[in-house]
């Protein structure tokens, strides 16, 4: 399984680390953690970024014991330019943690990364009401899921999960799409709705 974790700059992705944890655990997934910054003429990695990007993979290998931790350790400080305006530092372990930043459009980058790795999952944060905002930009968890050739996991801010529903919209449900979801109703201890579309 492979996971893109789509994160910003504001807190709400700082709180989807917990959740990204706790699914990594069960999955042993290849992760991607990924940024996105919004100069797409960037000669480097903005420093910000670099700092935002290491914390949150420090608290993802914090999660594991070290005697089953999946992932090896990666420092933005290390990251290099892998095409124009993408650069990144790769973990080496039993599973592959990849940091990753890219300059430009965040819908755009978030699509591109997802659709390079072939990621199964993509798990962003956004924030608390109907807005469901990310950077700034109205609506892009629902754009992001909309034109996803994999599943999205919208976590919006500061909210505790009672209830998951489930929308399936193909005409054969694969059985990773059921294990995430398995996995999500596990992680919060929550109730579980199903809608077919």
């Amino acid at each position: 399984m492979r996971i893109l974790i789509a994160v910003d700059t504001h807190s709400y992705s700082e709180n989807i680390i917990n959740d990204v944890q706790k699914l990594a655990a069960n999955t042993w997934a290849d992760l991607t953690l990924l940024g996105v910054q919004p100069n797409a003429n960037a000669a480097g990695p903005d420093a910000k970024w670099t700092k935002i990007l290491t914390e949150f993979h420090k608290n993802i290998i914090a999660y594991f014991h070290e005697e089953n931790l999946p992932y090896g350790s990666a420092s933005s400080d290390a990251m290099t330019e892998i095409n124009k305006g993408v650069w990144e530092a790769v973990s080496s372990g039993r599973k592959k943690l990849t940091i990753r930043l890219r300059s430009g459009n965040a819908e755009h980058e978030i699509l591109e990364q997802a659709k390079e790795d072939e990621s199964d999952l993509i798990v962003l944060g956004c924030t608390k009401g109907l807005d469901c905002e990310w950077e700034g930009e109205l609506l892009l968890p629902q754009k992001i899921a909309k034109k996803a050739e994999c599943s999205v996991l919208a976590i919006k801010e500061q909210k505790p999960t009672n209830q998951i529903t489930g929308f399936l919209d193909q005409t054969s449900v694969s059985q990773d799409s059921l294990e995430l979801i398995n996995q999500l109703v596990t992680l919060h201890d929550a109730g579980l709705k199903i809608v077919g579309l």
